[in-house]
């Protein structure tokens, strides 16, 4: 259980985070209250701990999901069940589905692994972030203008946004999501 309480005085302003569960208080001073923290906060209160792409709240440079494409995503979510202990949950996408792996604490998602199927067919076998940004055609623009190739996309996530999966000038993958 958390409480949060507001402290303002004339030269200085915070909030202080009261944690009833671990018995401590940690204060936020305004010139830290990023947008993160302040989502943070308020994801605490609302009694969730981690943030996913759907949160509508994640700043633009935030690493709003991961996710791993395979050909066998049902036996790579046993192995990630039994290695690391999330918790599968079907994702249904037609005639298959995908899993959002979640915390066996909080029932929080935490990343997906999916089919190389669908939309999700020419996704190279890497474990993916999705980059939130604030314009995703002017980040592609800039991706293909510094070096980098957009690998698939740009996609559409229905109800959540769009999304490419670029690949850098070194050859890493990663992914830009552009909330809706």
């Amino acid at each position: 259980m958390f409480l949060s309480l507001a402290y303002t005085k004339p030269d200085y302003a915070g909030i202080f985070l009261i944690d009833f569960t671990t018995k401590t208080i940690t204060f936020y001073s305004k010139e830290k209250l990023n947008s993160y923290i302040c989502m943070k906060i308020r994801m605490i209160i609302a009694g969730k701990d981690t943030p996913t792409m759907s949160d509508n709240n994640l700043p633009a440079g935030t690493i709003g999901w991961i996710d791993l494409t395979v050909q066998d995503a049902r036996k790579i979510k046993d192995f990630y069940h039994q290695v690391v202990g999330w918790q599968p949950d079907e994702v249904p996408m037609g005639d298959y589905a995908d899993f959002n792996m979640k915390s066996p604490e909080t029932g929080q998602p935490l990343a997906g692994v999916c089919h190389a199927r669908g939309i999700n067919a020419a996704l190279p076998p890497y474990w993916l972030i999705y980059i939130v940004v604030e314009n995703l055609d002017h980040s592609i623009n800039n991706c293909k203008k510094l070096g980098g190739k957009i690998i698939v996309g740009p996609k559409s996530m229905e109800g959540h946004g769009r999304y490419a999966v670029m690949q850098d000038p070194a050859g890493a993958y990663s992914a830009l999501f552009e909330k809706s």
